[in-house]
């Protein structure tokens, strides 16, 4: 494992890494190998620990690494600030872990973004064989998300790329100084919506947002979302709360709050469901308790979500 630095790499790669499963984390690592192989890149892995045991022996030969410690889990979007401020590459990009590049990946997104200059950059997100369209829609109301899920179309333009709404954070590009510029991340999120609240000030920003046909990446998913915890859902509600009241304004924002307690109040009422998801769902109704009717809140505590 090399983990010498050249001045100026192609691209950085930030990789927030907490107890992440080891194959999934190492199917991550040689994926980026892959790719930056296959497409001419120099990739530098930048690898934050935000909590666990690292497994060095899962960074293939021959990929540069750099570790970065952070103070505890400080959550996604505070450990990729993390990352990106420790960047010397041109580009970075932000890739989770759960993740895995296809091989022209990396030289796709390059060269989107010299045909895009100063947009953020999605990867086309692949999961159990279907793009996954949320990473591309934005919307602040349930109902907003279902017609918007049923309008999508998969088809791209003809250079391969499609402006869309939102970019994911589970594989993100651009320039390290657009991302520098715009935050990146708000660290008010824990964990989920950072990145639709990045899309809409880069939106109002004057920056593209262009998901890229060929920088093709397989999204297995976390194991904290599978098993739908609590902490996950909490955060899910918090960050969408957050989004939309930072974003649409108070009188929205109550309105979704509402429509969030009837929909998972309405969840509840399933005689079948499993503990674990009843669990789950009224930790999504804290969220909302904690936020009542106001118009900010404090960073969620983690350690609070039982």
């Amino acid at each position: 494992m090399d983990s010498s630095r050249d001045p100026s790499p192609g691209v950085d790669v930030v990789v927030v890494h907490f107890h992440s499963d080891p194959t999934l984390l190492a199917r991550c690592f040689d994926s980026v190998a892959r790719s930056a192989a296959g497409s001419g890149v120099v990739a530098t892995l930048i690898l934050v620990n935000n909590g666990g045991a690292l497994p060095p022996e899962s960074v293939p030969a021959g990929l540069r690494l750099v570790v970065v410690e952070s103070p505890g889990n400080v959550g996604f979007g505070a450990a990729v600030n993390l990352g990106i401020a420790a960047a010397t590459a041109e580009s970075v990009l932000v890739l989770n872990p759960d993740a895995a590049l296809e091989e022209p990946a990396l030289g796709a997104f390059l060269a989107a973004g010299r045909r895009v200059p100063h947009a953020l950059l999605g990867g086309w997100m692949i999961r159990d064989g279907a793009v996954e369209r949320d990473g591309y829609i934005d919307w602040d109301f349930s109902c907003e998300r279902l017609v918007k899920r049923a309008r999508w179309s998969d088809a791209l333009g003809v250079d391969g790329i499609r402006h869309v709404e939102k970019v994911s954070g589970g594989a993100l590009f651009a320039a390290t100084a657009v991302l520098r510029r715009l935050g990146p991340f708000d660290e008010q999120f824990f964990m989920y919506c950072e990145d639709a609240d990045l899309s809409r000030r880069a939106r109002a920003a004057g920056h593209p947002l262009v998901a890229v046909g060929a920088a093709r990446v397989e999204h297995a998913g976390s194991a904290s979302e599978a098993s739908f915890h609590p902490l996950v859902e909490a955060a899910r509600a918090d960050g969408a709360i957050r989004v939309t009241a930072a974003h649409r304004g108070r009188v929205v924002s109550i309105l979704q709050r509402v429509e969030l307690t009837i929909v998972t109040c309405v969840g509840l009422l399933r005689p079948r469901l499993a503990p674990s998801a009843r669990r789950a769902r009224r930790a999504r109704l804290t969220a909302v308790r904690r936020w009542r009717f106001r118009a900010t809140v404090p960073r969620m505590d983690p350690g609070a979500v039982t």
